[in-house]
């Protein structure tokens, strides 16, 4: 199930996120949103169906002017 976490930033402007029993994880930045999981493989997913979901706004907002 998804959730949605609200995180203070300090005033250099980091956020702590909380991965239990995590060494390292992948972060990826796309505008002003941040993805981060423990797994590339899924922040990539991700990232693809973003990009997807763009071409299609774009590709329907084209043949709006035609």
């Amino acid at each position: 199930m998804s959730e949605i976490m609200k995180r203070k930033v300090d005033s250099k402007g980091r956020v702590v996120l909380l991965f239990k029993n995590m060494r390292d994880v992948f972060i990826a930045k796309m505008g002003n949103v941040i993805i981060a999981s423990p797994r590339k493989s899924e922040i990539e997913k991700i990232l693809e169906i973003i990009e997807e979901y763009k071409r299609k706004e774009k590709n329907k907002s084209h043949q709006g002017l035609v």
